[in-house]
């Protein structure tokens, strides 16, 4: 299910976009649970990081929704936020927030559709799914969001889970198919990361947030800070 916030104040602009957001995913068979405000400062009041993506129009009465955005992410890094705006250099701080996009008043469903398959590819990339690791004495289960790095090690796989290392037998290259489409870039011929642990990018290397310095091969690093800017949701 994805849970998604608007924030608008316009009584014309909110209607018209709970009828886009009910149908666009009506069309694609996706469940939906969706909530509204017409201020920054109820918003904020109820927020508790619960939300996939937020929809945030700028001018509002009271708080801008510029400050609430940036009052949203000190607490979630991870929820996409698409900005609403009549003027588009109103957005360009977005930024600073890591906004995803910004739509254009009035609002008008072929550009909505676009925003929303952009943020819908987003999130898609941040599922979980439960790795099976057989290792000698059986077969370990492990949460690939508890997942930070996988690296091969004299022809072993060693997956790295918060002070843990699990070994197994099975090769990069099928670990790495296994886990396409839920976070992982490969940034070495010997190296798999999960991208939500990375805190930095740094010349030919990235940083985990542990501080654990990983080193891209050169061949790689394009489609890295690609792939890594995608997953972010980019900058306006």
């Amino acid at each position: 299910m994805i849970r998604l916030i608007f924030v608008e104040d316009d009584p014309g602009t909110a209607e018209r976009l709970e009828h886009f957001i009910h149908h666009y995913f009506e069309q694609r068979h996706m469940e939906i649970n969706v909530a509204s405000y017409n201020n920054a400062e109820d918003f904020l009041a109820e927020y508790r990081s619960h939300c996939d993506l937020l929809l945030m129009d700028i001018r509002l009465p009271g708080m801008n929704g510029m400050d609430a955005a940036r009052e949203v992410r000190r607490t979630d890094s991870s929820v996409c936020i698409i900005f609403i705006t009549s003027m588009a250099q109103y957005a360009v701080n977005g930024y600073e927030v890591n906004a995803l996009d910004f739509v254009i008043k009035p609002v008008s469903y072929p550009q909505f559709s676009m925003k929303m398959d952009k943020a819908i590819r987003i999130l898609e990339m941040r599922k979980d799914i439960t790795l099976s690791l057989p290792y000698s004495g059986g077969i370990r289960m492990l949460p690939s969001a508890l997942v930070s790095y996988i690296e091969v090690q004299n022809h072993d796989l060693i997956v790295h889970a918060g002070n843990e290392e699990y070994h197994t037998r099975e090769s990069l290259n099928n670990m790495e198919h296994r886990l396409e489409g839920y976070g992982f870039v490969r940034i070495s011929i010997s190296c798999l990361v999960n991208m939500k642990y990375i805190s930095e990018l740094k010349g030919v290397s990235v940083i985990l947030v542990d501080g654990t310095e990983l080193f891209i091969s050169r061949s790689r690093k394009k489609a890295v800070y690609t792939t890594l800017t995608e997953y972010l949701g980019g900058s306006i």
